[in-house]
């Protein structure tokens, strides 16, 4: 049995924190760190043209940044993909994304009735992961996240 102020969530839900984590990262502002190396270009960016130079193409609009509080429910919601397996993960990601299905036909190779099916069982195994009973371990490690004062029940534990 869950607690009674147990949250039981729904798909449409995690879909909706799926889609927002997808556009989270997105605006999130990459660094040069957070770039592999095999990406990174040493050169500077080369001027194609006079007006190039001088900024008469039009601007792209930026993408605000992200909240605090979106940023961590990217982070939650990211951790939920390896409740599920690699195939899985790949499908229900790439219509986080919104990646059409017809592109996803011609990547997987698979008919878009089977990546449904691929995707709806990723999505119920993350749905019954977050609407499972609370383990004692995961009693304690919220206990912690909350107040920082379970760290020898921590130890206990594990």
């Amino acid at each position: 049995m869950t607690d009674a102020g147990a949250k039981f969530w729904t798909l449409a839900e995690i879909e909706s924190r799926l889609e927002e984590a997808a556009k989270t990262l997105v605006a999130l502002k990459l660094t040069i760190r957070d770039i592999p190396s095999r990406q990174l270009v040493r050169w500077p960016e080369v001027v194609r043209g006079s007006l190039d130079a001088f900024g008469f193409t039009p601007q792209r609009p930026r993408v605000a940044a992200p909240t605090p509080g979106a940023i961590d429910r990217a982070d939650e919601t990211v951790a939920w993909l390896l409740w599920m397996e690699a195939e899985q993960r790949r499908i229900v990601w790439a219509r986080a994304c919104k990646i059409a299905w017809r592109k996803l036909e011609d990547l997987d190779g698979r008919s878009h009735t089977t990546l449904r099916k691929v995707r709806a069982s990723g999505l119920d195994a993350i749905l019954a992961r977050l609407n499972a009973p609370l383990t004692k371990e995961d009693a304690v490690r919220l206990a912690f996240k909350k107040d920082g004062a379970a760290k020898k029940e921590i130890r206990a534990v594990t």
